[in-house]
């Protein structure tokens, strides 16, 4: 079984409503790494799952080959769970279960349960204690960031 996994976090500022994402996909070696700013973003939850909506469109279009799973790991995953946990109609939590539903269809993946989102304990201090996961999540966690201290920099000159 071939799983691609999805590292993301995102940043929210309130005073500007304005967020930002960093994601990390890897599988089988291969990388792909991007970050950016999310205009239209209501609080930090929302912020959180639009990150994941934009790693999964990349899934989407990338040129993977043999995907049988779909691995997202998060802080917020009380709040995509919850999220996804139904079919939902409206907003990034669709965009991210419709996404799936199409990459479901481009690998020709025959489980229902081929997705499973995952909680990422960040920030937990231990440097020589810490995994790869964290590792991960700690570099979207500084790039959201600085994306973001970037984007409002520029609204402020």
């Amino acid at each position: 079984m071939k799983g691609i996994t999805i590292n993301t976090d995102a940043s929210y500022d309130p005073q500007y409503n304005l967020g930002s994402y960093a994601f990390w996909i890897v599988c089988d070696g291969q990388r792909i790494i991007k970050a950016g700013i999310l205009k239209k973003v209501s609080d930090s939850n929302d912020a959180e799952i639009q990150a994941i909506a934009n790693a999964l469109v990349t899934v989407f279009k990338s040129d993977f080959k043999g995907i049988t799973g779909v691995y997202v790991n998060t802080k917020a995953f009380a709040y995509v769970n919850g999220a996804m946990a139904a079919r939902p109609l409206i907003g990034p939590a669709k965009v991210c279960y419709d996404t799936l539903q199409l990459i479901k269809q481009k690998y020709r993946i025959r489980r229902n349960k081929f997705y499973e989102i995952r909680q990422v304990n960040a920030h937990t201090g231990h440097q020589d204690l810490r995994s790869t996961r964290q590792y991960v999540n700690d570099y979207c966690d500084r790039t959201a960031r600085q994306v973001l201290r970037d984007a409002i920099k520029t609204l402020g000159k």
